[in-house]
């Protein structure tokens, strides 16, 4: 089959450091919490820590998804069929 199907292979290319005002938003308490909490380990600076993490991470994901959405559908629309 693959004799007579040309395929044609898609790069996306995506930035390593994925970087959005959001982003950049949330990571400065993150830092912050993460310094907090590793002056006075408490339970308090622990959860607030460990939301924020988790918030960043979410966002993060959200970005790099819709960049790669973007980007299949700009390399889709590109696309010419042989």
């Amino acid at each position: 089959m693959n004799e007579f199907v040309k395929r044609k292979n898609i790069t996306l290319t995506s930035p390593s450091h994925v970087t959005s005002p959001l982003i950049v938003k949330l990571k400065n308490p993150q830092n912050y919490l993460q310094k907090k909490w590793s002056k006075d380990r408490n339970a308090i600076n622990w959860v607030n820590l460990v939301r924020a993490s988790r918030r960043l991470k979410t966002e993060v994901k959200k970005v790099r998804s819709s960049q790669i959405y973007k980007g299949l559908k700009r390399a889709l629309k590109n696309f010419v069929p042989r």
